[in-house]
């Protein structure tokens, strides 16, 4: 079914409904995208087609050649190894720099890992990222919570994909409990350490997964 677009915002429009189909695994690694095609399928012109192309090449969904266009980037093992380590430093600075959490926090972090546990595919990716920013969202340093929503931006097409594709991080409703009874506790270096931890352990999830689709 075509999706029309309003003319006053093609260009965010397309380039928002292009990522949604990249997340849904919609192209394969390394695929030509046809700006004709493309253009068709959303009711708009190319120029706003090639304007959202050229922004998601800068967000590092693409990659382009000067006389053949624009192609879905690869997933990759190393990129993985590199943006986990990443989230879980700036997840850890975040947690460490929140002076207190209220009670409130605690029975919201319960309540939304409770429905994690039980949860699949998109709704699984839903609540997790829902879960880290609760747990976060204390936090003074608003350039810090920035950092980590880009970095959770960049992450977010290995997920979306490992969980359509059957994935599911067995242990990481429990990471999140330890965590919050660390935090009851006051035990906020040790919360730190697991807060890191939830995240390097993704990487071998990932890993594995990329490995048997290779």
């Amino acid at each position: 079914m075509n999706q029309r677009i309003e003319k006053n915002s093609a260009r965010s429009q397309a380039l928002q409904l292009i990522i949604e189909k990249i997340h849904a695994g919609d192209f394969k690694d390394g695929q030509r995208l046809n700006e004709t095609a493309l253009a068709r399928e959303l009711c708009v012109s190319q120029t706003p087609i090639r304007e959202a192309l050229l922004g998601l090449q800068g967000q590092g969904y693409l990659t382009s050649t000067t006389d053949k266009g624009f192609y879905i980037k690869p997933l990759s093992i190393r990129e993985v190894e590199e943006m986990y380590p990443v989230l879980a430093e700036l997840e850890r600075c975040a947690l460490k720099s929140t002076a207190a959490f209220e009670q409130k926090t605690f029975t919201e972090l319960k309540t939304i890992n409770e429905k994690f546990a039980k949860a699949r595919g998109k709704r699984a990716i839903a609540l997790d990222n829902a879960w880290h920013n609760t747990l976060l969202r204390q936090c003074p340093n608003l350039y810090l919570l920035e950092s980590i929503q880009r970095v959770r931006r960049d992450i977010k097409r290995y997920e979306n994909l490992y969980f359509l594709e059957g994935g599911n991080l067995v242990s990481s409703s429990s990471e999140h409990d330890d965590i919050i009874s660390c935090l009851e506790e006051r035990r906020i270096d040790d919360a730190c350490d697991l807060i890191e931890a939830n995240c390097i352990n993704t990487i071998e999830y990932i890993r594995t997964w990329l490995e048997t689709r290779s």
